[in-house]
């Protein structure tokens, strides 16, 4: 074993962000370790090969009564392979709470997604528990400076214990030097991307509202998810076109070549999509595409400032396909060239 070791406590085994955080590790010498609850979807995406895997068992799809038996189970799994010379890295928030219990040397916890529970009752004993757990954890890393200032405020975490991990893209994968360049459009046949994991209604709105009104634009679609089943029905639309998954990062430059715009609406009712700062910002500024995304949101702010796309107010789906088909988006498009051109590449790159 080599002097620095750590392992890895997962939800799912291929989540890009995931990928990211281990290789960063193996890339500064520790032995990997990863162990991860097991689902269906993003199989395309693989673990490195240098790495241990130890599976926590499979993890059925919105079947929440089996998750405490399944976190029972992965504790007792994990204890087996934990002690006080490993650090252990746990981005499961399920996990937490067990980690607690689990012997290590250094204790980090990923925060990609900020979670509330309705019952006002409940979510108040779950932050009151989260609260001091948090506080014991060495470092709390987000990937949103949102984030930062959410876990400060809800959970009393001192600012020094937060790092902000932001989901960037390494320069070593994609060169400052094989950038591109921005193609203008001249006319509606253009293409629209919806590219990722497949989890809100958002998508569904704009395939009903594309097949309502069809307009002259295209849809690509690339992934998978939970609303896949629901999103078949449009596949078959003569402009619509499902691709299926694919393999981050390996896939990228060759989907984002094949589209104008990236359709990265999320829903703004959920306080996570409010706050986060996803990686398809910084694909969109990398590969120089304008996004569509929701109002309201923190994503919102950033495309606004940076002036790289449109942000729609996510319950007037008719109104942006209407939009999208007309004069006025083709010169607002071609008008992103200058902004795109400005951007300042080392703001994009992982540290």
């Amino acid at each position: 074993m080599k002097d620095k070791s750590i392992i890895f406590v997962m939800p799912v085994t291929s989540q890009p962000r995931f990928i990211k955080r281990i290789n960063k590790y193996l890339k500064d010498g520790y032995d990997v370790t990863v162990a991860s609850f097991e689902r269906e979807y993003l199989s395309k995406n693989e673990l490195p090969e240098s790495i241990r895997y130890i599976s926590l068992g499979v993890v059925e799809a919105k079947q929440y009564h089996k998750r405490i038996f399944n976190i029972v189970k992965a504790y007792f799994t994990l204890i087996r392979f934990t002690n006080k010379r490993i650090d252990l890295y746990v981005l499961s928030q399920d996990m937490l709470v067990i980690s607690l219990f689990l012997p290590k040397k250094l204790w980090l916890f990923e925060i990609g997604d900020v979670r509330v529970i309705n019952n006002r009752i409940i979510n108040k004993i779950y932050k009151i528990i989260q609260s001091k757990i948090l506080k014991k954890v060495d470092q709390i890393i987000v990937t949103s400076p949102k984030f930062k200032e959410y876990v400060q405020a809800s959970f009393g975490v001192h600012k020094n214990n937060i790092k902000i991990v932001e989901n960037k893209m390494s320069r070593s994968v994609f060169p400052a030097n094989n950038q591109g360049d921005y193609k203008t459009i001249q006319d509606s046949n253009f293409t629209l991307g919806i590219i990722g994991l497949f989890r809100y209604e958002n998508i569904i709105h704009l395939l009903e509202s594309y097949r309502e009104l069809q307009p002259k634009f295209n849809i690509q679609i690339w992934g998978t998810g939970p609303l896949k089943s629901e999103m078949s029905k449009y596949f078959v639309c003569e402009k619509i076109n499902y691709n299926g998954e694919f393999k981050y990062p390996d896939d990228l430059r060759n989907i984002y070549n094949q589209i104008s715009i990236s359709f990265v609406m999320y829903d703004n009712r959920d306080l996570n999509v409010r706050l986060a700062l996803p990686n398809k910002l910084y694909e969109s500024l990398y590969f120089k595409k304008p996004m569509i995304v929701s109002d309201n949101t923190f994503l919102g702010e950033k495309v606004n400032e940076l002036d790289v796309g449109i942000c729609w107010d996510q319950s007037d789906m008719v109104g942006l396909v209407q939009y999208l088909d007309s004069k006025e988006f083709i010169q607002e498009y071609n008008n992103y060239e200058l902004s795109f051109n400005k951007i300042d590449l080392r703001s994009i790159y992982q540290l």
